[in-house]
């Protein structure tokens, strides 16, 4: 079975395209939730309204994650949560255990999940986000989280460093020693085989469900590095040198993106070959709904979509020049984007369309 983030749950989570018709026959109606809380002020710059179309504004957006096809969360900076029950249409401001920048979430049902702060610090809740429990890592930052299931937890920190939880977060053992480049993005193409990738191109395996990685690597041609920038030692990067996010179909065929790049490999890393985009973009996250549509999006609100697997790629509309930092499937059509200044975006086509989602923050 595919492990795409919509139906990435360990396996006894898993939901099949089966159960997911029988939850639309049964839900008969909506139901709407209003979140009211008291005794906590909102900074001020999380709370902003635009004078032109009276819309709240919030600060960044880095991650969104779905627990179920309704239950989802974004965070981002300065503590932000956001929390929707409708699969992306509304979200609501949630009260945060934090004001620290939030850097990834991820729930594995809608009880458990985890939070990683842009410094040592994460929390997890057994709870559905009511309530969090502090802890903290030994890296200068944590990067992004992952799960699978079953209160197994990894963090990735911004020296490389990889951390798993075998008791809910509980604790943390550091099962990867820092090398100096952050790991950017944990994915799981089943229970035992996953992918972490990073800056400078390094991606790392692992075939025992995380206790142990390898570097794999890339061949040289994807390692050519061109200097750009705005002058400054502090504002040049090298272009092809940062890999910013990975998606695996299955343990064998995957994809990595990043500056102005999207690359595939159809043998677990072993080889890999240039794909084409309809667009220049700085890919920042993808997921899929099946096997054939892909969805990645980027910068400048670019974001571009796949009917079959990978092969070929389309421009989509997203109606925003907002920076997509993340987007997280929630089901078979329905997947959700956030980035830049609060932006939330929903599809229900599996990325062909996209519309503003409503945010409610009060």
């Amino acid at each position: 079975m595919l492990f795409f983030r919509a139906f990435r749950k360990s396996a006894t989570k898993m939901k099949s395209y089966a159960v997911y018709s029988l939850t639309l026959l049964a839900a008969g109606s909506l139901v709407f939730f209003s979140i009211f809380f008291s005794g906590c002020e909102q900074k001020e710059e999380n709370k902003k309204v635009s004078e032109k179309n009276e819309e709240p504004v919030l600060s960044d957006l880095n991650a969104v994650d779905f627990a179920d096809f309704n239950i989802g969360f974004a965070v981002g900076k300065s503590g932000v949560i956001l929390r929707t029950e409708d699969s992306g249409k509304t979200f609501n401001l949630v009260k945060s255990p934090t004001e620290k920048d939030l850097t990834d979430v991820y729930f594995y049902d809608t009880d458990h999940g985890i939070i990683a702060c842009s410094d040592s610090t994460y929390f997890v809740t057994e709870d559905g986000g009511k309530t969090w429990q502090e802890g903290k890592t030994e890296a200068p930052g944590n990067v992004c989280v992952y799960s699978l299931g079953d209160g197994i937890y990894f963090i990735a920190g911004e020296d490389g460093s990889i951390y798993r939880s075998e008791d809910g977060g509980k604790t943390f053992k550091k099962i990867k020693e820092a090398h100096g480049a952050a790991i950017k993005r944990i994915y799981f193409a089943d229970n035992t085989v996953g992918y972490a990738v990073g800056d400078y191109q390094n991606l790392f395996k692992t075939e025992d469900g995380g206790k142990t990685w390898k570097l794999v690597g890339f061949p040289e041609e994807f390692k050519v590095v061109e200097e750009v920038g705005g002058g400054k030692p502090d504002e040049t990067f090298r272009k092809s040198a940062y890999s910013l996010t990975l998606l695996f179909m299955d343990e064998k065929f995957g994809f990595v993106a990043g500056f102005d790049s999207l690359i595939a490999t159809e043998d677990g890393g072993a080889s890999w070959k240039k794909v084409e985009l309809p667009v220049v973009m700085i890919i920042y996250a993808m997921d899929a709904f099946d096997a054939s549509n892909i969805v990645a999006v980027g910068n400048l609100g670019f974001a571009v979509v796949s009917e079959n697997g990978g092969k070929t790629w389309k421009k989509a509309e997203t109606g925003t020049t907002k920076h997509l930092y993340d987007v997280c499937v929630a089901s078979e059509k329905v997947a959700v984007a956030a980035g830049e200044d609060g932006a939330l975006l929903f599809t229900e086509d599996a990325g062909k369309t996209w519309q503003k989602s409503t945010i409610e923050l009060e």
